[in-house]
């Protein structure tokens, strides 16, 4: 786990009072309001899902101020390979402290042409946007090119106001 997350979500602790920490990365749009329905559920630990589904990927992470703080409390304390990716070492944490993980639906879309109709974009979570041609990422290009569609289509968590979300 870096050092980054871990000084990170101590501050998160000492200085805000929140209930869930969500992490995303820049090539990752959030469904708020699909956000908003899978953290009635009160699981302490969600997200998109691996291919092994034993932990969120850094893409889409929700993770409770609970098991922030458990996370916080044990580091050090439990033996975990050093050399997994942060995502895994956070996961094989929380799996070693009793917490369950609960996969949210979410899309990875690798391809501009991947079919995602309007009604799975409307329930999924999180959906990353990942464009390599050959060696050379081109997220950027993808990113557009998704956000001309996804706007047209449905509203996004910027377009929502808080008192939109009861």
């Amino acid at each position: 786990m870096t050092l980054k997350f871990l000084s990170a979500s101590r501050l998160l602790l000492e200085t805000f009072d929140f209930e869930y920490l969500i992490r995303t990365n820049t090539t990752t749009y959030v469904n708020r309001c699909a956000l908003m329905k899978v953290i009635e559920s009160g699981e302490n630990y969600m997200g998109a899902s691996s291919k092994n589904e034993k932990f969120a990927v850094g893409w889409g992470q929700i993770i409770s101020r609970s098991a922030v703080e458990a996370v916080v409390e044990n580091f050090g304390k439990i033996k975990i390979d050093k050399k997994l990716f942060e995502d895994e070492y956070i996961g094989t944490m929380l799996d070693h402290l009793g917490y369950n993980f609960v996969p949210v639906k979410s899309k990875s879309l690798v391809v501009v042409d991947e079919n995602l109709s309007i009604e799975e974009a409307q329930e999924t979570v999180f959906t990353r946007l990942y464009l390599k041609k050959g060696k050379v990422r081109c997220d950027a290009e993808l990113f557009n090119d998704y956000h001309k569609f996804a706007s047209s289509q449905f509203t996004f968590a910027s377009d929502i106001r808080d008192s939109d979300v009861e």
